[in-house]
């Protein structure tokens, strides 16, 4: 594990490879409550998001904004 001074990038390795930085991080609990969402998993480099049926799809764009990654969305 390489950890940087100043401008530097942070390289962070586990055994598998490198780490992702969101893997490590969730949906913010009422943002996932209020918006009928739920982070399951993460696997490959992309997500898997479950939404509540008749919740508004517009909330997809602020998780794709926050995790940074492509995801799958189940309705459930």
């Amino acid at each position: 594990m390489e950890i940087a001074r100043g401008t530097e990038a942070v390289v962070s390795e586990a055994d598998d490879g490198p780490v992702e930085a969101a893997a490590v991080e969730d949906l913010p609990y009422t943002y996932a409550r209020d918006h009928g969402l739920l982070l399951c998993a993460m696997a490959g480099g992309r997500a898997s998001v479950v939404m509540r049926a008749g919740s508004d799809p517009s909330a997809l764009l602020e998780v794709r904004r926050y995790l940074s990654l492509p995801f799958d969305v189940d309705l459930v």
